[in-house]
């Protein structure tokens, strides 16, 4: 370097410092300052995660209170029983009551298994034509809510006496079951 004349010293000396003036800032400066910034960003997205637990924490009450309405609503609509053979039981006894309502002269009732989540009972009874209308109706409004699977209607009384009223009627309902 001794042989260079002072400018050309001076313009090296600054090339070579500019170069590392580069380096530094590409090499050192501009990695720890992308990782501050990428920290940033970084703890921007958690505080908004944050604040969105938070959130979602303080709405687990409501959360709670709508799931134990949903449960009350899916209660009303099937039948929860221990096993198959109590809720075919608890289907007969409503089939039972809802025409014992009605005034229904009851023959005989019955409760079938379950099958594919439904648990069937059966009602034989004689009645009137006022007295089915109104246990379809309540068949139709009743909770758990029933399928009239079969209805069969005989009026044997009305070819002997053309004034009898009475049906021999036989209805099979099944309704949803889950064990409870």
């Amino acid at each position: 370097m001794t042989d260079l004349s002072p400018f050309r010293q001076r313009v090296l000396a600054l090339l070579l410092l500019a170069a590392a003036v580069l380096l530094f800032t590409f090499g050192v400066a501009l990695p720890i300052m992308a990782g501050y910034s990428a920290r940033a960003a970084e703890r921007e997205r958690l505080a908004a995660t944050f604040q969105l637990n938070e959130r979602r924490i303080a709405s687990l009450p409501a959360l709670a209170n709508e799931a134990a309405r949903e449960a009350d609503q899916l209660r009303a609509q099937i039948i929860a029983a221990p096993n198959e053979d109590e809720a075919g039981e608890l289907l007969r006894e409503q089939l039972e009551t809802t025409a014992m309502a009605v005034g229904a002269d009851i023959k005989s009732t019955d409760s079938a298994g379950a099958d594919n989540g439904e648990v069937r009972a059966m009602l034989q009874a004689q009645m009137s034509h006022a007295q089915i209308e109104a246990l379809l109706n309540r068949l139709n409004t009743i909770r758990p809510y029933v399928v009239i699977e079969s209805i069969s209607l005989v009026a044997e009384d009305a070819l002997v006496h053309f004034n009898s009223d009475q049906i021999d009627v036989r209805i099979e309902v099944s309704a949803p079951f889950v064990p409870a």
